[in-house]
């Protein structure tokens, strides 16, 4: 995966095979941000716009799902438009170590492959999750993350191309 992502290519991860190209909807209010994002824009409230998240690196869009996981397949859309609202930088919550972004208008994405949670994958990803958040310092959250991302790309590496 590049960490940069040099490729702008931002992902997201669904239960529900949509087809090979898929437009995702605007559909829910998240916490309300500034286009801006700096820490003091955060705001916990629920947002006047609808928006749709997605992430820059295929491994944090698991986290974002952790606690709706079950086993099973789930498929692996991305998209190279460029989001509305990006949280990397925001000081606040667990947004800047899952490299969130939001989009407030339809996003055309294409299906790149599939991959299969088992049981023991949903177990270590929600522990990470959990590590990662008892850490209020963005600093600690991304070494955590890093660390447990290291290990969790073995995984990463068995998606299933499904074209």
């Amino acid at each position: 995966m590049d960490k940069k992502n040099k490729q702008n290519v931002y992902y997201r991860v669904i239960r529900k095979f949509q087809g090979k190209e898929f437009i995702f909807k605007p559909t829910y209010h998240y916490e309300s941000t500034e286009l801006g994002v700096k820490s003091e824009d955060f705001n916990e409230e629920k947002s006047i716009y609808k928006e749709v998240c997605f992430s820059k690196k295929l491994e944090t869009c698991f986290f974002s799902i952790a606690f709706f996981l079950e086993p099973g397949e789930y498929y692996i859309y991305t998209t190279n438009r460029k989001p509305c609202v990006d949280l990397e930088k925001c000081q606040y919550g667990d947004f800047s170590v899952f490299e969130e972004v939001r989009y407030r208008k339809n996003v055309e994405a294409k299906c790149i492959g599939k991959i299969f949670i088992d049981d023991f994958a949903i177990e270590q990803i929600k522990d990470a999750y959990i590590a990662i958040c008892n850490h209020k310092d963005p600093s600690i959250q991304k070494v955590v993350a890093k660390d447990w991302l290291d290990s969790y790309k073995t995984m990463i590496n068995h998606i299933e191309s499904i074209y």
